[in-house]
């Protein structure tokens, strides 16, 4: 099966798409919220629809007088409800060509053959009720259609099976099917592919012993493909491969070329690794047998395909995969700027940016562009807070907000400083026992904490890192390079902190005070709403400084005033308003100033 063309009008976010793919490969790219997977989930009905259609009833099976669809559809996709709006897509599958259209607002197909540029013939009518429809395959066709489709890795691969897409329907049919022959009304075969390795491996376990005796020369050139894969997906330069016989532990594991083991089973690969590995199994599984990986032929679909993965196997593994089935149509989606690039410089995949449409190399893409500009923000910072840092003189607390005053009138006030709001940066640079230094984001905080080798005057002074506790619990976890200790310590209350192993550096998280451990805790993790403005009690932030949860009432769950001027209405709050913050300045002091 293959996709040529696909037509979007005023459906979704798109207000007019047109891609020509004519059957090569394409990777849609574009930020959150662009449409790729709203894309995904009409080309994907396209396939079980048409599959259905051929005769293979296990895909959309029947419930009643109708079908358990993989996508109900209906006006609330339509962009701008005063107009109409369509999704036209056509393919092949073999000889025959397959037309699919969902419709919203349109009286007769010619109204849409001018719009679409096909005859009016060619296109589907929905009959009373419904808003899409399908065409193709004659009755002369179906036998050799079915025999092709039987043949073919036809499927896609969701980013994760922990979602339940929103266009299946309730209790969609998901079981395993029978496995039958080509004439058959079977499939045979789930099209919806999850992380299957245990299948996968029974498969591979056959094609390497029994299919070895028929199918020599492809079976060969099947496992070299799956090697060549392992070795990249493990250790670099191992020149790691399976090891069959199992010399110990699973039947199949992974051995270098000196034949020691590198791992004991396939089930030690990370998520990362296995999704990787999955599809070229699937692929291999899937296809006709009697032919060497190059000569598979199929539609493969994938959404998100950077899930789990880290910037090698984005860059360079997938890419190489895709190219290891030149026949196969691969459409993916995809967001990240590490994949983007890799799949340009690795592949002949096309680009195409979303919900534009239009064909874009990697340096034009605009998540790149905003990934590049971020890190130099990043980079700009480290360096400003590395100089603030090292001219110094005493130990350094850097905190994740860039509002830092508010700091520093918390630590005059429980340490009954005299200051004003003219004079609070002398009043606490000469009575303060460190520096406080302003991270401007958790980001930026991060990537100050993991610079691998600090100059002279800031590597032997003592650090602090502090993140608010919200979604900068993720930033926090982010520390473990450079010698950050897995290990994290303390409690939600007193701090949650990890060391570095140089002694010097620590990071830790806000502490909890009593009366907001409803918004922030270990078990809300990135999840929690705690920034240092509501270290105050309500009754001293007022309505005007909170926003609260309706469905439970009095329940602050997120700061609303003025941070770069909350600092000034505090200086006039007395000491007993601050007593949240003792309990962190303890904290600060405990590791600042000791040796």
């Amino acid at each position: 099966m293959r996709i040529d063309k696909i037509i979007i009008k005023n459906i979704g976010p798109f207000d007019k798409l047109v891609l020509k793919l004519n059957g090569e490969s394409v990777a849609l790219v574009g930020a959150n919220a662009t449409g790729k997977t709203f894309l995904l989930s009409s080309v994907v009905d396209f396939i079980y629809e048409h599959l259905r259609i051929v005769g293979f009833n296990d895909t959309l099976p029947s419930v009643g007088n109708g079908y358990r669809y993989f996508r109900m559809t209906n006006k609330r996709y339509v962009k701008d409800r005063s107009q109409n709006g369509f999704i036209w897509i056509e393919g092949t599958l073999g000889d025959e060509k397959l037309y699919y259209l969902e419709e919203y607002g349109f009286d007769s197909p010619s109204q849409l053959a001018d719009i679409i540029n096909v005859e009016e013939n060619l296109i589907p009518w929905p009959r009373k009720g419904m808003v899409k429809a399908i065409k193709g395959v004659s009755n002369d066709g179906k036998e050799s259609a079915k025999e092709i489709a039987w043949n073919e890795p036809i499927f896609f691969l969701p980013a994760t099976k922990f979602e339940n897409e929103s266009w299946k329907t309730e209790n969609f049919y998901r079981d395993n099917y029978v496995i039958n022959s080509p004439t058959s009304s079977q499939l045979g075969h789930p099209i919806e592919m999850y992380s299957s390795l245990d299948d996968n491996k029974t498969w591979l376990t056959n094609e390497a012993v029994d299919e070895f005796l028929y199918h020599k020369v492809n079976t060969q050139k099947r496992i070299s493909l799956i090697n060549y894969l392992i070795d990249k997906l493990t250790m670099p330069n191992a020149n790691a491969h399976l090891n069959f016989t199992g010399n110990r532990g699973d039947r199949l594991n992974v051995v270098d070329g000196n034949g020691e083991v590198i791992l004991e089973s396939l089930d030690y690969l990370s998520l990362g690794q296995t999704s990787v590995l999955n599809l070229a199994l699937n692929i291999l599984r899937l296809g006709k047998q009697d032919v060497a990986p190059n000569e598979i032929t199929g539609l493969v679909v994938i959404d998100e395909i950077d899930t789990h993965l880290t910037g090698a196997f984005k860059y360079s593994v997938v890419p190489e995969l895709i190219k290891a089935f030149p026949r196969v149509q691969f459409i993916i989606t995809t967001h990240d700027a590490e994949s983007v690039s890799g799949l340009e410089n690795n592949s002949s995949i096309k680009l195409i940016e979303l919900p534009s449409g239009e064909p874009i190399y990697a340096r034009d893409f605009s998540e790149l562009r905003k990934a590049r500009n971020n890190l130099k923000t990043i980079s700009r910072n480290t360096r400003r807070i590395i100089k603030k840092a090292e001219d110094s003189s005493k130990p350094v607390l850097v905190v994740e907000d860039e509002y830092d005053n508010i700091y520093k009138v918390g630590w005059l006030k429980i340490n009954e400083k005299e200051f004003t709001k003219e004079s609070i940066a002398e009043t606490f640079a000469s009575e303060a026992p460190f520096e406080i230094i302003s991270a401007n984001g958790s980001r930026n905080l991060q990537a100050f904490l993991n610079v691998p080798i600090l100059r002279e005057a800031v590597k032997n002074k003592k650090i602090m890192g502090l993140f608010d506790y919200d979604q900068a619990y993720n930033d926090f976890l982010g520390l473990k390079n450079c010698g950050w200790s897995e290990t994290i310590e303390g409690d939600d209350r007193d701090g949650i902190y990890k060391r570095n192993q140089d002694g010097l550096r620590c990071a830790m998280l806000l502490p909890v005070p009593a009366f907001r451990q409803n918004i922030a805790s270990s078990a809300f993790k990135g999840n929690s709403r705690l920034g240092i403005e509501l270290y105050f009690d309500d009754d001293t932030l007022g309505n005007q400084h909170c926003v609260r949860d309706i469905s439970m009432p009095g329940n602050v769950i997120m700061f609303a005033g003025n941070k770069p001027t909350f600092w000034e209405e505090c200086v006039d709050l007395p000491k007993e308003k601050f007593d949240s913050f003792k309990k962190l300045f303890d904290k600060v002091e405990g590791f600042l100033l000791t040796e």
